[in-house]
């Protein structure tokens, strides 16, 4: 993910978090444009991953709901997602009791 790229998709933007999982294929940034617009960029070295995740924001998450995350623009080339932070806590930071999974 190079700082071009990301300019070319958001314009003049800065890094507020770093929201990288480890051990997986994927560079995830909050970022916080000029206006104050919260956005998460995320960029993804495989392929597939990129694909998948490409065509659920392009077509199954508009239909959800508005809370859902929308993909304002996408870079194939350079494998880059872009899309509004949306209210709520990270996946990683939450837990998931018994009782919850039953």
């Amino acid at each position: 993910m190079t700082d071009a790229a990301i300019a070319r998709m958001t314009g003049p933007a800065e890094v507020v978090a770093d929201l990288n999982w480890s051990g997986t294929s994927t560079t995830v940034l909050r970022l916080r444009a000029a206006g104050g617009r919260q956005m998460i960029l995320k960029g993804n070295t495989s392929t597939d991953g990129f694909q998948r995740e490409h065509t659920a924001l392009s077509h199954c998450a508009p239909a959800l709901c508005p809370s859902a995350p929308q993909l304002l623009d996408a870079d194939e080339d350079a494998q880059l997602l872009l899309m509004p932070a949306v209210a709520g806590e990270p996946l990683q930071s939450l837990t998931l009791t018994p009782a919850k999974r039953a």
